[in-house]
């Protein structure tokens, strides 16, 4: 009887330490101790650009000494790869590893969309010098991006949502995506309208008012191209979304990317001719990084890795990817 009751008393520290053990592990995992004093968090979004394969290490150690520099807390990845194809196991776990030689400890998850497991694999990945709690990720509806032999082919997106921690401040969710290219306006409707249930599902089961960032490549250009693209852009922000980067900007937001403005491509873009030397098409801004319930964007916020970024960033005339980086820096609510 006496063992028993020794039994039963372990099992119930045990189911006890179990309950707890989340808990804890959000205080032995914690990372990011300075950004609830500092008031501000630091996010940066940028697309790896997965086929170029021979300069990729270069263009990693680029990126390593720009977060190094800036101590940038989450770092969101598009086109992150994988496999013998592309010569690397994880290209996340490639900037993990440079980060960690310069004494920075982040943690990683990855989401890969489409490809063959070993052969070749892309998706989206984050880098958090905050603790990752968990990780929740929705598989978009397929869109028709590209034609071969007369036959469209359909390829899968995804979005991968991270729940992470700020000591002293609490919790909060990163969601990061990217849409369609070259598909049809109804395709990329599609995946909006999936993209933004699947947060307002996840966050009802979350307490209220967290703060959420969403960031990725959304492959719409807000300004230049047609109004269609304007109403993809405008069902974001009507779920309560501001458009971070802008609301961080003083030239107004029909100036950003200004397809009128001199010169032209400006400092806005984050993608076209001139503005990065990988990049083969007509300038556009299509990287975001919308925020819910955060507070205001700092006016440090600034587009990254262009040939005409901010001296000030640290990453003027360094190309990484056909890409630019949108970086922002979000006062905590």
């Amino acid at each position: 009887m006496l063992m028993r009751i020794k039994l039963h008393g372990a099992a119930v520290g045990l189911a006890a330490l179990l309950l707890l053990l989340p808990y804890a592990n959000t205080a032995w995992g914690a990372r990011c101790d300075d950004v609830a004093s500092r008031g501000y968090l630091r996010i940066l979004t940028i697309n790896l650009l997965a086929p170029e394969i021979d300069d990729r290490d270069r263009r990693l150690g680029i990126i390593a000494n720009f977060i190094a520099k800036k101590t940038v807390d989450v770092i969101i990845m598009q086109e992150v790869v994988s496999g013998f194809l592309v010569d690397t196991d994880n290209s996340v776990a490639d900037l993990q590893d440079k980060l960690a030689d310069k004494g920075l400890d982040y943690e990683r998850r990855t989401e890969f969309e489409a490809g063959v497991p070993g052969l070749l694999e892309i998706g989206n990945g984050i880098l958090s010098r905050c603790h990752i709690l968990f990780e929740l990720s929705k598989r978009l509806p397929a869109a028709s991006e590209i034609e071969i032999l007369g036959l469209d082919i359909t390829l899968p997106r995804n979005v991968h949502m991270t729940r992470l921690e700020i000591p002293g401040f609490g919790r909060f969710s990163v969601y990061n995506t990217h849409l369609c290219a070259g598909c049809s306006f109804s395709e990329h409707w599609e995946q909006v309208e999936a993209l933004l249930a699947f947060v307002n599902k996840t966050e009802q089961s979350l307490p209220p008012d967290d703060p959420i960032m969403l960031g990725g490549d959304f492959n719409m250009d807000r300004f230049r191209q047609s109004p269609r693209e304007v109403r993809l852009y405008r069902l974001i922000v009507n779920q309560g979304f501001a458009d971070a980067y802008a609301e961080a900007q003083t030239v107004g937001l029909g100036k950003l990317c200004d397809p009128d403005g001199l010169p032209f491509p400006d400092e806005h873009c984050t993608i076209g001719e001139d503005v990065t030397e990988l990049s083969n098409s007509s300038p556009k801004r299509i990287d975001y990084i919308f925020k819910r319930d955060f507070g205001s964007a700092r006016a440090s916020t600034n587009v990254v890795f262009n040939s005409l970024a901010d001296p000030r960033s640290g990453a003027a005339g360094k190309t990484v990817s056909d890409h630019a980086g949108v970086h922002l820096r979000a006062n905590l609510p």
